[in-house]
Protein backbone atom coordinates (compact mmCIF):
# COMPACT_ATOMS: atom_id res chain seq x y z
CA UNK A 1 0.00 0.00 0.00
CA UNK A 2 1.47 3.37 -1.03
CA UNK A 3 1.61 6.40 1.23
CA UNK A 4 -1.25 8.14 -0.60
CA UNK A 5 -3.49 5.08 -0.16
CA UNK A 6 -2.41 4.76 3.49
CA UNK A 7 -3.20 8.44 4.09
CA UNK A 8 -6.60 8.15 2.39
CA UNK A 9 -7.44 5.05 4.42
CA UNK A 10 -6.36 6.77 7.63
CA UNK A 11 -8.49 9.84 6.97
CA UNK A 12 -11.47 7.63 6.12
CA UNK A 13 -11.05 5.64 9.33
CA UNK A 14 -10.75 8.80 11.39
CA UNK A 15 -13.75 10.42 9.75
CA UNK A 16 -15.96 7.40 10.40
CA UNK A 17 -14.52 6.31 13.75
CA UNK A 18 -16.87 5.55 16.59
CA UNK A 19 -16.14 5.94 20.26
CA UNK A 20 -13.81 3.07 21.18
CA UNK A 21 -11.04 2.45 23.66
CA UNK A 22 -7.91 4.48 23.05
CA UNK A 23 -4.58 2.92 22.11
CA UNK A 24 -2.92 5.44 24.39
CA UNK A 25 -3.24 5.53 28.13
CA UNK A 26 -1.76 8.56 29.79
CA UNK A 27 -0.76 8.66 33.42
CA UNK A 28 -0.48 12.19 34.70
CA UNK A 29 0.72 13.91 37.79
CA UNK A 30 1.10 17.60 38.51
CA UNK A 31 4.75 17.76 37.48
CA UNK A 32 5.29 14.69 35.31
CA UNK A 33 3.57 13.08 32.35
CA UNK A 34 4.29 9.72 30.78
CA UNK A 35 2.57 7.78 28.06
CA UNK A 36 2.37 4.06 27.49
CA UNK A 37 1.24 3.14 23.99
CA UNK A 38 -0.10 -0.32 23.28
CA UNK A 39 2.58 -1.91 21.10
CA UNK A 40 1.60 -2.08 17.44
CA UNK A 41 3.12 -4.50 14.93
CA UNK A 42 6.90 -4.84 15.20
CA UNK A 43 7.58 -2.62 12.20
CA UNK A 44 6.07 0.42 13.94
CA UNK A 45 8.18 0.31 17.09
CA UNK A 46 10.30 3.45 17.59
CA UNK A 47 14.06 3.16 17.28
CA UNK A 48 14.62 5.62 20.13
CA UNK A 49 12.26 4.43 22.84
CA UNK A 50 14.56 4.84 25.84
CA UNK A 51 13.76 6.80 28.99
CA UNK A 52 13.44 10.57 28.91
CA UNK A 53 14.63 13.19 31.39
CA UNK A 54 13.07 16.65 31.73
CA UNK A 55 15.31 19.56 32.73
CA UNK A 56 14.65 23.28 33.07
CA UNK A 57 15.82 25.15 29.99
CA UNK A 58 14.92 27.01 26.82
CA UNK A 59 13.21 24.84 24.25
CA UNK A 60 15.25 24.43 21.04
CA UNK A 61 12.06 23.68 19.05
CA UNK A 62 9.92 26.75 19.74
CA UNK A 63 10.21 29.82 21.97
CA UNK A 64 8.13 30.49 25.08
CA UNK A 65 6.76 33.60 23.39
CA UNK A 66 5.60 31.59 20.34
CA UNK A 67 3.90 29.01 22.61
CA UNK A 68 2.22 31.77 24.63
CA UNK A 69 0.90 33.40 21.45
CA UNK A 70 -0.35 30.18 19.83
CA UNK A 71 -1.81 28.67 23.00
CA UNK A 72 -3.21 31.89 24.48
CA UNK A 73 -1.56 31.31 27.88
CA UNK A 74 1.11 33.11 29.86
CA UNK A 75 4.11 30.81 29.85
CA UNK A 76 6.38 31.11 32.87
CA UNK A 77 8.72 28.14 32.60
CA UNK A 78 9.88 25.57 30.09
CA UNK A 79 11.58 22.21 30.29
CA UNK A 80 13.59 20.38 27.66
CA UNK A 81 12.85 16.66 27.37
CA UNK A 82 16.06 14.74 26.61
CA UNK A 83 16.63 11.16 25.51
CA UNK A 84 20.19 9.89 25.28
CA UNK A 85 21.52 13.44 25.65
CA UNK A 86 19.42 14.77 22.74
CA UNK A 87 16.39 17.08 22.96
CA UNK A 88 13.29 15.16 21.81
CA UNK A 89 10.66 17.52 23.16
CA UNK A 90 9.68 20.34 25.49
CA UNK A 91 7.09 21.09 28.15
CA UNK A 92 5.77 24.55 28.95
CA UNK A 93 4.09 25.67 32.18
CA UNK A 94 1.64 28.44 33.00
CA UNK A 95 3.22 31.47 34.66
CA UNK A 96 3.34 30.38 38.34
CA UNK A 97 2.86 33.96 39.55
CA UNK A 98 -0.71 33.65 38.31
CA UNK A 99 -1.56 30.25 39.84
CA UNK A 100 0.00 26.84 40.21
CA UNK A 101 2.53 25.88 37.51
CA UNK A 102 0.21 23.73 35.44
CA UNK A 103 1.38 22.36 32.09
CA UNK A 104 0.02 24.26 29.08
CA UNK A 105 1.87 22.63 26.16
CA UNK A 106 4.01 19.54 25.63
CA UNK A 107 5.88 18.53 22.50
CA UNK A 108 7.32 15.01 22.23
CA UNK A 109 8.93 13.08 19.40
CA UNK A 110 9.97 9.53 18.54
CA UNK A 111 12.02 8.36 15.55
CA UNK A 112 11.23 5.26 13.49
CA UNK A 113 13.12 3.18 10.94
CA UNK A 114 11.17 4.68 8.01
CA UNK A 115 8.37 7.11 7.17
CA UNK A 116 5.71 4.42 6.71
CA UNK A 117 6.40 2.97 10.19
CA UNK A 118 6.16 6.44 11.72
CA UNK A 119 2.90 7.08 9.84
CA UNK A 120 1.38 3.81 11.07
CA UNK A 121 2.43 4.69 14.62
CA UNK A 122 0.62 8.04 14.24
CA UNK A 123 -2.58 6.19 13.39
CA UNK A 124 -2.18 3.94 16.43
CA UNK A 125 -1.26 6.80 18.79
CA UNK A 126 -4.24 8.99 17.91
CA UNK A 127 -7.35 7.57 19.56
CA UNK A 128 -10.31 6.63 17.41
CA UNK A 129 -13.10 8.78 18.74
CA UNK A 130 -15.73 11.13 17.38
CA UNK A 131 -13.49 14.10 18.21
CA UNK A 132 -10.57 12.81 16.08
CA UNK A 133 -9.98 14.84 12.94
CA UNK A 134 -7.61 13.86 10.15
CA UNK A 135 -5.72 16.87 8.78
CA UNK A 136 -4.40 16.61 5.25
CA UNK A 137 -1.46 18.93 4.59
CA UNK A 138 -1.07 20.38 8.07
CA UNK A 139 1.76 22.02 6.19
CA UNK A 140 2.41 20.94 2.58
CA UNK A 141 3.34 17.25 2.58
CA UNK A 142 2.69 16.69 6.32
CA UNK A 143 -0.56 15.04 7.43
CA UNK A 144 -1.72 14.98 11.03
CA UNK A 145 -4.47 13.99 13.42
CA UNK A 146 -6.20 16.25 15.94
CA UNK A 147 -7.78 14.51 18.92
CA UNK A 148 -8.71 14.87 22.58
CA UNK A 149 -6.47 13.35 25.25
CA UNK A 150 -5.44 13.66 28.90
CA UNK A 151 -2.81 16.31 29.58
CA UNK A 152 -3.77 18.89 32.23
CA UNK A 153 -5.04 16.66 35.08
CA UNK A 154 -8.20 18.67 35.99
CA UNK A 155 -9.38 18.46 32.36
CA UNK A 156 -9.63 14.66 32.22
CA UNK A 157 -9.41 13.50 28.59
CA UNK A 158 -10.71 16.77 27.12
CA UNK A 159 -7.41 18.47 26.13
CA UNK A 160 -6.65 18.88 22.43
CA UNK A 161 -3.54 17.39 20.82
CA UNK A 162 -2.09 17.08 17.33
CA UNK A 163 0.11 14.20 16.15
CA UNK A 164 1.98 14.33 12.84
CA UNK A 165 4.91 12.75 11.01
CA UNK A 166 7.89 14.52 9.47
CA UNK A 167 10.24 12.12 7.68
CA UNK A 168 10.85 9.28 10.16
CA UNK A 169 9.79 11.30 13.23
CA UNK A 170 6.41 11.08 14.95
CA UNK A 171 5.65 14.33 16.80
CA UNK A 172 2.86 14.92 19.33
CA UNK A 173 1.81 18.37 20.53
CA UNK A 174 -0.52 18.43 23.56
CA UNK A 175 -2.28 21.52 24.86
CA UNK A 176 -4.39 22.34 27.90
CA UNK A 177 -7.10 23.71 25.61
CA UNK A 178 -10.47 22.00 25.94
CA UNK A 179 -12.66 24.31 23.86
CA UNK A 180 -10.96 24.18 20.45
CA UNK A 181 -8.41 22.18 18.47
CA UNK A 182 -7.13 25.38 16.83
CA UNK A 183 -4.27 25.94 19.30
CA UNK A 184 -2.95 22.37 18.97
CA UNK A 185 -3.01 22.74 15.20
CA UNK A 186 -1.22 26.13 15.26
CA UNK A 187 1.46 24.84 17.64
CA UNK A 188 1.99 21.77 15.46
CA UNK A 189 2.40 23.96 12.38
CA UNK A 190 4.89 26.12 14.28
CA UNK A 191 7.14 23.17 15.29
CA UNK A 192 7.16 21.29 11.94
CA UNK A 193 10.27 23.20 10.76
CA UNK A 194 12.21 22.12 13.87
CA UNK A 195 11.76 18.49 12.84
CA UNK A 196 12.23 19.05 9.10
CA UNK A 197 15.90 20.07 9.47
Amino acid sequence: MGMCELAAAALTVLASASCTASATEVASSRNAHSAAVTAPAHDTLPINAGPTIARDGDCPLISQAAVAKADGNRVGRSEVIDRDGRAVGCRFYFDARRGYPRPVTEITSRRFADHESAYRAMLVAAPRAPSSQGVRDLVPGVDGVLYRTAFNPPDGRADWACTFVVGVTLVTVKTDQTNTSYDARQLAIAVVPAFAR
